[in-house]
């Protein structure tokens, strides 16, 4: 007992030398799961849908009026640093908010999955000319990214509620709240720019992202999430309570 408790202890060590510098280790699990299930999403509704699936246009007539504008591929790129860096930052600033956020998060991508699967949309897109850095980097996004699945856009709900984890938090610095908003417009713009999705999309990213946060912080969802990744992670790092 007393050489379990031991090697117990040098695994906590190692962790909050290394990783725990960065992650607190109750959030660990949580960082993982969300990087995880953002990338899969796509995956298996693709795999459900099948070759049969019909498709819909949520096309307005300003969609038809927006340019192409590779050089927005910057924000839609950089997005993705604000999904994993914020919730890293709310691990270490607001343990409570971090989870909050989570299950906002959680809860997303499940609204997401079900409109993605019982309401599937899809784009046209246009041919990018050029040769340039970002239009060589829009081609090669057409090429990984299907232009299906549009409907909420994950890039809008996600930026928005990495904003609403710190909206209103007078405790954070008014220059961090309105970088956020501020980038979160173009992160935005960057979805309609570079024809990755429609208006209506941007609309329903905002719309859930300010549903779920308000569940995650009105119910015991967030509380419920939280106890049991403590107790997981507990368990995986060998933390005594």
């Amino acid at each position: 007992m007393q050489e379990k408790t031991k090697k117990e202890r040098r695994i906590c060590r190692l962790y909050d030398r290394t990783i725990g510098k960065a992650v607190p280790r109750g959030c660990l699990l949580v960082i993982i799961l969300m990087i995880a299930i953002n990338c899969s999403v796509y995956f298996f509704t693709e795999l459900l849908l099948g070759e049969d699936a019909v498709y819909h246009s949520l096309a307005i007539p300003l969609d038809g009026r927006i340019p192409l504008v590779p050089a927005f591929m910057i924000p839609y790129v950089l997005s993705y640093v604000l999904w994993v860096g914020t919730p890293i930052f709310l691990a270490w600033r607001d343990r409570t908010r971090f989870f909050d956020m989570a299950a906002a998060f959680f809860l997303s991508i499940v609204i997401a999955f079900l409109f993605f699967y019982f309401f599937p949309v899809s784009i046209e897109r246009p041919t990018v000319e050029g040769n340039d850095l970002f239009s060589v980097a829009v081609r090669y996004l057409y090429e990984i990214d299907a232009p299906r699945n549009l409907f909420p856009s994950l890039h809008c709900m996600h930026t928005w509620t990495c904003y609403l984890a710190i909206r209103g938090r007078r405790e954070y610095s008014p220059a961090l709240r309105w970088g956020v908003f501020v980038f979160a417009l173009f992160v935005f713009a960057s979805t309609v720019l570079l024809r990755q999705h429609y208006l209506a999309d941007i609309a329903g990213g905002i719309l859930f992202a300010e549903l779920c946060t308000l569940l995650a912080t009105k119910t015991k969802l967030s509380r419920i999430l939280e106890r049991g990744f403590t107790r997981l992670s507990d368990a995986i790092f060998f933390q005594k309570g």
